[in-house]
């Protein structure tokens, strides 16, 4: 199983984590570990074939 996590930084930018299940734990860790703290602000199933990795972005 795949797991996409957005995490919402304070300084308005975004990152979308997606991991397989026994990824979570350390993905929660590495945020922790920013330099902006963050909040979860979403936790959703992904796609199977969908793609591990971060994506990151800016709210303006």
């Amino acid at each position: 199983m795949r797991w996409t996590i957005t995490f919402l930084h304070n300084d308005s930018s975004w990152t979308d984590v997606t991991v397989v299940e026994a990824g979570l734990v350390e993905a929660f860790e590495r945020a922790k570990r920013r330099e902006f703290p963050c909040h979860v602000i979403a936790v959703e199933e992904a796609p199977e074939d969908a793609e591990l990795g971060e994506v990151e972005g800016r709210n303006e």
